[in-house]
């Protein structure tokens, strides 16, 4: 699912 790769997108992005 993409939701899952979208999610950890996000969390990566903050997470940077």
């Amino acid at each position: 699912m993409v939701k899952r790769y979208h999610y950890f997108h996000c969390h990566i992005k903050i997470a940077n």
